[in-house]
């Protein structure tokens, strides 16, 4: 058996890169829909009926819900940015987990406009660390 050369070897490594590359992408997806109340949603109804329904403190999460019914978790979104926009239309852009219903957002959008986004948190946070704290050795 001939032992493979170097040479050999530094030529297939674009060949491999892309394999492994093409295989850890992730395309982003965009789902629209309104929020509406996670116990409300699997019941397949629409509540709370408006912000100021007492239904928004006794809900546990809030999920995106599109109009054929079907529902998505939120998983990065702090509760307290969707409790102020329930039963608003929005817009979520992120890696979906079909298996579990759920987005974790890169983007979240309310009549359009970007409300919370992945970005500006890792920046609030960043103003609050001292400098260099997120720089690596």
């Amino acid at each position: 058996m001939r032992a493979l050369s170097f040479k050999s070897f530094m030529q297939g490594m674009p060949l491999i890169g892309m394999l492994f590359w093409s295989t850890v992408t992730v395309s982003a997806e965009i789902l629209t829909g309104r929020l509406n109340g996670h116990d409300c949603a699997e019941r397949g109804t629409s509540c709370p009926v408006d912000r100021l329904d007492p239904h928004v403190t006794l809900e546990a999460d809030f999920v995106l819900q599109q109009a054929n019914g079907e529902y998505f978790f939120l998983v990065n979104i702090p509760r307290d940015v969707k409790v102020r926009h329930v039963m608003r239309p929005i817009e979520a852009t992120g890696q979906l987990n079909r298996k579990y219903n759920a987005i974790t957002v890169d983007e979240f959008r309310v009549d359009g406009e970007l409300v919370w986004s992945q970005d500006l948190v890792d920046q609030e946070a960043a103003r609050h660390l001292w400098p260099g704290a997120l720089t690596s050795n």
